[in-house]
């Protein structure tokens, strides 16, 4: 223990040091957590929240260990399944980013270093040094200014990241785009099934899909959709289209001198 004979001002700082180091680790506690929660998650959009959520609440139970090597694992390696099997009809989104690494072996040493020198501070500083004299306070705080300056890179590393989810997330939490998945979930079964993969799938070169062969095939594998028109409000596949707001039109002739109608998504 530290003794009464220490000068005051080595005794405060030296105590000044090892508060800021264990500060430091559980910043970044919080922010691998906060991270490997919102990352690699996936799920239908109104859903979203609750399992971030759960997500965090899961990862808040984590060691300082465990949180480091699912870091790596979420944000060094690109080898993960989505967790949400999708469909086209109800709108969903992931996000998943990885970071390239050319040394993954000397980035979890790295923060296995982390990990082990903030469990020594924690748990076994007064076993390894004596607290008798000024030089054995200076030799601590040489010890406890090496293990700073490690996690505030990895901490400014975060914070790097940090940015780069915001840049990545700002297209998807936009107004725009988020008005667009409310104007998807709000429409008729069938403009969902128009807005489908399988549907999206016919577009020509130009962008634009044949209306009638669009039809011809959602009638083919949902015909149960067309029994009863009434139901939409409209009489018409086209009118039920309109009135999603899903989709432009465009008219076009024929070789033999027709029209047919022909659409895309706006």
């Amino acid at each position: 223990m530290i003794e009464n004979k220490l000068p005051k001002q080595a005794v405060n700082e030296l105590h000044r040091k090892i508060g800021r180091n264990i500060l430091l680790y559980q910043k970044i506690e919080l922010v691998l957590k906060y991270f490997i929660s919102k990352n690699n998650i996936s799920g239908k959009v109104n859903e979203l929240s609750s399992i971030f959520q759960k997500r965090l609440e899961i990862n808040g139970k984590k060691t300082l260990g465990g949180l480091t090597t699912s870091f790596v694992n979420d944000f060094y390696r690109d080898d993960h399944d989505c967790d949400e099997n999708f469909d086209d009809i109800h709108p969903s989104l992931s996000l998943n980013i990885s970071i390239g690494s050319e040394n993954i072996e000397e980035t979890e040493e790295n923060l296995k270093d982390i990990v082990s020198a903030r469990n020594f501070i924690v748990h076994n500083l007064l076993e390894k040094f004596k607290f008798e004299t000024a030089e054995q306070c200076g030799e601590i705080e040489a010890y406890l200014d090496i293990k700073y300056d490690k996690a505030k890179k990895f901490l400014e590393d975060l914070k790097r990241i940090n940015n780069l989810i915001r840049e990545s997330s700002k297209y998807i939490l936009s107004d725009e785009y988020i008005g667009r998945i409310q104007k998807f979930s709000n429409a008729d079964e069938i403009s969902r099934n128009m807005a489908s993969e399988m549907i999206q799938g016919l577009k020509r070169d130009d962008g634009w899909i044949v209306l009638s062969k669009a039809s011809n095939i959602l009638r083919e594998k949902h015909p149960e959709l067309f029994v009863d028109m009434k139901k939409y409000g409209h009489n018409s596949l086209k009118k039920v289209m309109e009135s999603s707001d899903l989709f432009e039109f465009y008219s076009e002739e024929t070789l033999k001198g027709g029209k047919r109608d022909l659409f895309r998504l706006k």
